[in-house]
């Protein structure tokens, strides 16, 4: 358990730490604090659907007894809980700034929702991808996997090493490896 929030406080810190010049996005001039309002919680809305899924995800691996999949899920919805929760703070100061008449801040913060929300979408892509294949949580339908061997390579009734075979001893001195000798 404490590794799996091991893992979690280690991924909020690199969703935190991540620079806001990664978002482009220069602030419009006929911005209202409405549009930011609403942009803010439609974000957060989004987060918590993932969030939602994720939880539901967890509780069909557990259901199921995937011990593995239930690790990998859970070290996301960790971290998952734990961006919701900054995303939240921010759309709270998001809100305080924008109700103040201060969009530049306002706008400032909303890109790290919206960096935070890149951030959730991966690990909703690892979510996702930890699914085994051919379990009922897969989606797409069930793979087909087919087995493609070289017609080169040895078959398992001929050994590979038989051609590598000498029966000639070659004796030599071994070459000194030591500087001093």
């Amino acid at each position: 358990m404490k590794t799996a929030q091991a893992i979690g406080m280690v991924t909020l810190l690199l969703a935190v730490s991540m620079p806001v010049v990664a978002v482009a996005e220069e602030m419009p001039n006929n911005l209202t604090k409405e549009q930011v309002m609403s942009e803010g919680e439609n974000l957060i809305k989004a987060i918590n659907e993932v969030r939602r899924e994720a939880e539901a995800t967890l509780r069909k691996l557990n259901e199921q007894g995937d011990a593995a999949g239930m690790t990998a899920v859970g070290e996301a919805y960790t971290a998952l809980k734990g961006l919701e929760k900054l995303a939240e703070d921010w759309l709270f100061e998001l809100k305080s700034f924008a109700n103040q008449g201060n969009l530049k801040q306002a706008w400032e913060i909303l890109q790290k929702i919206k960096i935070t929300k890149k951030k959730v979408d991966d690990l909703d892509s690892q979510v996702k991808s930890s699914r085994r294949v051919g379990d009922a949580l897969l989606e797409e339908g069930q793979p087909t996997l087919e087995k493609l061997v070289d017609a080169d390579l040895p078959t398992s009734e001929q050994d590979p090493l038989e051609s590598t075979k000498s029966d000639q001893i070659v004796l030599q001195v071994p070459v000194a490896t030591s500087p001093y000798e």
